[in-house]
């Protein structure tokens, strides 16, 4: 994905972009040289359709984290549907950061091919994206916080691979109660105004709640509720960053009061909704 030049960033052997995109056509499918090592990309919004040599093309549902495993200098397609607007941000290291086995075996593929998943972003990934976007710092002090929040973005997103989809042998039954907990961070995110509670989500995705609850902690490292609160604070962070809407508006659509978001608001990221507007 090309990075906005006003936002680039190259700090040592890691390359970090963030912008916004605005297609105003259909350009049709375009053709781009992939990074050769790891590229970890978080979409927020829009739309874009991708193929890989030798994989099906796929359409990226936003928010969305996608990663990029590739060594040697292949190309890919990319196409950006118009009329949207794409906001982005990504870390991209070198092949030679990581040994053969550090690269989880969800992105291997035979004959060297590059490897890509994409999954929903947690919202830890998305709290280390507001503060790579929103870095107040100068000199180097902005260049160290910088790098080491990208190599903990980069570093969050293979955990999450690797929690999330699991190793290629996993047993059945661990595979169906990931999949009933990744359905519940999807239905939470669709939901979250008035999300359900621990016991109707069990039954809406099959399973009891010991296991969905300890299923949210081990492949989120938060509990059901922990999940929700820290979904709709980063929620409302992204409205109030893009969006024209009042603290009232935002705080009701994603299940609070005015006043219960600005406590727990100012509590999780330092400022008060208001001072977002500011």
């Amino acid at each position: 994905m090309p990075a906005s030049p006003q936002t680039f960033r190259r700090l040592s052997d890691i390359d970090l972009a963030h912008g916004t995109l605005r297609p105003a056509a259909d350009a049709g499918w375009e053709t781009e040289r992939l990074h050769q090592g790891l590229k970890v990309i978080l979409l927020q919004s829009g739309e874009i359709h991708c193929k890989l040599p030798a994989q099906r093309q796929l359409r990226f549902d936003v928010p969305c984290l996608c990663l990029i495993w590739n060594r040697e200098p292949h190309e890919g397609l990319q196409r950006f549907v118009p009329g949207t607007e794409i906001r982005h941000i990504q870390v991209a290291l070198p092949p030679d950061t990581f040994s053969g086995r550090d690269i989880p075996d969800q992105l291997q593929q035979p004959g060297n091919g590059p490897g890509l998943q994409s999954l929903p972003p947690s919202p830890g990934i998305l709290s280390l994206a507001n503060r790579l976007r929103h870095c107040d710092l100068t000199g180097p002090e902005r260049s160290l916080f910088l790098c080491s929040q990208a190599l903990e973005f980069a570093a969050s997103a293979l955990c999450i691979l690797q929690e999330r989809v699991g190793p290629p042998g996993l047993p059945r039954r661990q595979r169906h109660e990931d999949a009933a907990v990744q359905r519940a961070a999807e239905l939470l995110e669709q939901e979250l105004a008035a999300p359900p509670g621990l016991a109707e989500m069990a039954l809406r995705v099959g399973l009891n709640r010991r296991k969905l609850s300890s299923g949210f902690q081990r492949m989120f490292g938060q509990n059901f509720s922990e999940y929700i609160a820290a979904l709709r604070l980063d929620r409302a962070y992204q409205m109030l960053e893009t969006g024209n809407l009042q603290v009232a508006q935002v705080a009701y659509n994603v299940g609070y009061t005015p006043a219960h978001l600005s406590v727990a608001f100012r509590k999780r990221f330092g400022i008060s909704p208001k001072e977002m507007r500011c």
